[in-house]
């Protein structure tokens, strides 16, 4: 539905631009693809809804399992890449490799905003040129010790957030066995929907987002969306927001999900490897 909406975006300047010139086109007619509303039914297949993610982190990655299954109830909570993902997904709208071939360094602070920089460079994959951004860090995902988290890391020769990820598939992408083991997961926990994948994190990132204030460029500048369809050809120029602009952005995300169980990290008490 994202990519839907922004070539009804992109159709619609077109025919503005063709509309402003009749001599030259010879086309009179309306635009058809302008004002265009989507309801959240229209949405809804490729999302996570509220219910949705509060099923999802009510499983026992997030409220304790068993080691020898993830899947299964227990007493354990480990804080890796299967714990993080989803929720860095959730509250940044991030790519699932974006997220998987993180490095600590990647984790910066300007100004006392600490963010996640997504760069194509050691071999990392980015998806497009505007790909390539700074994303602030929630405040929700800050109270839960990530950057204690990644301070681990920091100290370490190999510096990737999570040990436990190795690349694979014809890509060599990190996130490319993790996919698999997150959807068994789902299936394994009765929540899975195959409208659900990971991904789906992102667009409903997008979607939670559009119902507030936010103005679209600037989520489209937090996901990584070409700026070019609110901005036209003067976006491929806008490289840069002010970062203080762009988290209040992300801290408007609100899923409204219920997670008082969710514990903070604790380095000195809390395991970070099965």
């Amino acid at each position: 539905m994202k990519t839907i909406k922004r070539h009804m975006s992109a159709l619609s300047g077109l025919f503005s631009w063709v509309k402003e010139r009749p001599e030259d086109y010879g086309y009179r007619g309306a635009n058809h693809f302008q004002g265009h509303r989507y309801g959240r039914s229209e949405v809804k297949r490729w999302m996570w809804e509220t219910e949705d993610l509060q099923a999802l982190f009510n499983t026992p990655i997030w409220t304790g399992c068993d080691l020898s299954r993830r899947a299964k109830p227990g007493t354990a909570l480990v804080y890796d890449a299967y714990y993080w993902l989803p929720l860095l997904a959730t509250y940044h709208g991030l790519r699932q490799e974006e997220i998987a071939q993180l490095r600590a360094s990647d984790i910066q602070e300007e100004d006392g905003i600490w963010f996640i920089n997504i760069h194509s460079e050691n071999g990392n994959h980015v998806k497009t040129e505007a790909g390539e951004r700074r994303v602030p860090i929630h405040s929700y995902i800050i109270s839960l010790g990530f950057l204690d988290y990644v301070s681990i890391f920091r100290r370490k020769s190999d510096n990737h957030l999570w040990p436990t990820l190795k690349r694979g598939g014809p890509d060599k992408k990190f996130s490319h066995y993790y996919t698999q083991r997150f959807t068994e997961y789902c299936r394994q926990t009765g929540i899975y929907d195959e409208s659900r994948p990971f991904h789906a994190l992102r667009a409903s990132f997008r979607i939670f987002l559009e119902d507030t204030q936010a103005k679209s460029v600037h989520i489209s500048k937090v996901v990584g969306h070409s700026l070019t369809t609110e901005l036209g050809e003067g976006g491929r120029y806008t490289k840069k927001f002010n970062m203080s602009t762009l988290k209040q952005v992300v801290d408007k995300f609100d899923p409204k999900v219920n997670l008082p169980h969710l514990v903070r990290f604790d380095p000195a008490k809390h395991r970070i490897q099965p």
